[in-house]
């Protein structure tokens, strides 16, 4: 099941909650973090990410998506922040990585 969950940027679209950038310490430089969902037969909360370079769509770049469970948004402890670096705007994503969180977005429907 879908859970509702207040988008860390009001500038986010629809079905994201995060976006984080670390700077460029790894090819996977930002993350976009979906909606997350509730199991309701393990009662754990799913969280559907996208870990990209700026061109996620080229023969050498990076786009790969995964899960993780009970993981939360924002920046203390053991959270995306933490783990993925500094949160960031919408409009600061390069325009292959909306691209590429769009498309996610599309085949969730």
């Amino acid at each position: 099941m879908k859970q509702n969950f207040k988008r860390l940027r009001s500038n986010y679209p629809k079905g994201i909650c995060g976006i984080y950038d670390n700077g460029g310490r790894s090819a996977d430089r930002y993350t976009v973090v979906f909606n997350p969902y509730l199991d309701t037969n393990d009662s754990n909360v799913y969280w559907n990410y996208l870990a990209m370079s700026a061109a996620p769509f080229h023969p050498q770049g990076v786009g790969l998506s995964g899960c993780t469970v009970n993981m939360r948004p924002g920046s203390g402890g053991k959270g995306w922040g933490n783990a993925c670096g500094k949160t960031i705007n919408w409009d600061d994503l390069p325009a292959d990585c909306k691209q590429a969180a769009m498309n996610c977005l599309e085949q969730e429907d």
